[in-house]
């Protein structure tokens, strides 16, 4: 077990080595550093660990601007589409993956708690929010706004390469989506990607997998719930490997990451 101050004396070295604040994912033991996961045990939450060396956080309001888009923000651009909603001008978010939420509001630099007294049959609730004037406006341009379930979109045409698709569609994903199994005849498990969403949501979706993949499949709509599923073992090749870009290695969700990797290739 590291000590308190050992762990912060790590943080000022890369300060020191880099010229800039650490974030989560430039802590790991393949860099020299500590791991990241080190300072989520100690500290609880990676901006606490932060504060705790003197590190102010700082918020960039023009993180949203379409001017300044990268495929970081068009994650979680994507994320919030999927878990996120604007009620009282403040952003909120919700999410039952803690990885996630850290990773999400490392991003934002803004802090995040769990909800001892919301809890799903997945575990516990770990809940954010922020109001910031600036952001509610940019994000106004990406069809996020109050009472967005079933008017939301992807903003695809805000998307310059590729990647801002991929990181886009990662982050709707890891947000909203699954990777679960059927057995085959040989009771081999099979991936079932499924992808959930506004009714929009699911159409740009299935406009993507066209687009890029040439996959062609129906959006299911029973009730309000819109969903698009694919069972089809190539097809699911097709998305792992357009999610799973390298380009986007720090991104996406190790759970899902690696469900969907076991079922394609364990």
């Amino acid at each position: 077990m590291y000590t308190e101050e050992f762990l912060i004396s790590e943080l000022h070295r890369f300060v020191e080595e880099n010229g800039k604040n650490p974030r989560l994912k430039d802590m790991k033991v393949s860099e020299g550093y500590i791991s990241s996961w080190e300072y989520l045990n100690y500290f609880g939450t990676w901006n606490k660990a932060l504060e705790e060396a003197g590190y102010k956080k700082k918020i960039n309001e023009n993180i949203f601007n379409p001017d300044n888009l990268n495929i970081e923000t068009w994650y979680t651009i994507g994320y919030i589409i999927a878990d996120g909603c604007i009620y009282n001008k403040t952003l909120n978010l919700c999410s039952v993956d803690e990885e996630l939420m850290e990773r999400v509001t490392s991003y934002l630099n803004i802090n995040y708690n769990s909800n001892k007294h919301l809890r799903t049959s997945s575990g516990m609730i770990y809940t954010a929010s922020k109001t910031n004037k600036q952001w509610i406006n940019d994000l106004k341009i990406y069809g996020i706004v109050p009472r967005k379930s079933f008017i939301s979109y992807l903003p695809l045409e805000y998307c310059k390469t590729e990647d801002d698709v991929r990181a886009l569609c990662l982050g709707l994903f890891d947000g909203d989506g699954c990777i679960t199994y059927y057995k085959s005849r040989s009771q081999k498990k099979r991936p079932v990607f499924v992808i959930y969403g506004s009714y929009q949501v699911c159409l740009d979706f299935q406009k993507v997998l066209k687009d890029y993949l040439y996959i062609d499949r129906p959006v299911q709509k029973h009730y309000s719930i819109n969903k698009i599923t694919i069972s089809n073992m190539k097809d699911n090749e097709k998305i792992y490997n357009f999610l799973y870009n390298n380009e986007l290695s720090n991104l996406w969700l190790n759970r899902k990451y690696d469900k969907f990797t076991g079922l394609l290739y364990g």
